[in-house]
């Protein structure tokens, strides 16, 4: 029996609110954009993520376990140096196929940014959505997890107000691909820290050179 498993067994409501939390950041994604008066609905969107998940905690223990932080030990620790190898490597190979230079000439104010972006968006899903679903088997929680979090990626990119250069379709692919290596690594080391270093490596080799935030972060 997993870690996960040992933590939500007895919790018949874990799924549902692994998808309500999907569902709540995809609202966030949609009319994040938004103009006006519209945009307030991406803002209820994100509380309505943030009441299911608090419904979780009782104490700051049971935040950390439901967010995936546990004590490090030594299979986390090996887990960490993949993740940290692992977000490299992607990184550069994007850099490689999309930008001039294999690393950002220099790091910007964004930098700092970029990878707590990141480190946000495993939290709620390779931490909380990955384990809350895990009820349905390790292998489910896994692609769950990573269709919700592609899902919200392309309804970000896609509900943008201006033209963008991007292929959507290798966007998902490749968006959902390196989200079930990133739940894989969150299921065999039963922590969201090494796939949490692997996002926020690869945001900084990608993103740490802008010197404003991309147009779909912000527009």
């Amino acid at each position: 029996m997993t870690y996960f498993q040992r933590t939500f067994q007895s919790n018949s409501n874990a799924l549902p609110s692994a998808i309500l939390v999907i569902g709540g950041i995809c609202i966030f994604g949609i009319f994040i954009h938004a103009d006006s008066w519209l945009r307030i609905i991406s803002f209820a969107g994100l509380a309505l993520a943030a009441v299911v998940i608090s419904r979780s905690v009782r104490d700051i223990k049971s935040l950390l376990g439901v967010l995936g932080i546990v004590p490090f030990t030594r299979k986390v620790i090996y887990y960490s140096v993949a993740g940290i190898i692992l977000g490299t490597l992607l990184g550069l190979l994007y850099n490689f196929i999309k930008a001039d230079s294999l690393l950002p000439a220099t790091l910007t104010k964004f930098a700092l940014m970029a990878p707590l972006i990141g480190i946000t968006e495993e939290l709620v899903f390779r931490g909380f959505v990955q384990s809350r679903s895990v009820s349905s088997g390790p292998l489910a929680s896994v692609i769950i997890t990573a269709s919700g979090h592609t899902l919200y990626k392309y309804l970000v990119i896609r509900t943008v107000p201006v033209a963008l250069d991007t292929d959507i379709p290798s966007l998902v692919l490749l968006t959902f691909l390196a989200g079930v290596v990133f739940g894989i690594m969150r299921e065999a080391s039963r922590s969201v820290i090494p796939p949490a270093l692997a996002h926020a490596l690869f945001d900084i080799i990608v993103y740490g050179g802008a010197s404003l935030a991309p147009v779909w972060i912000w527009s």
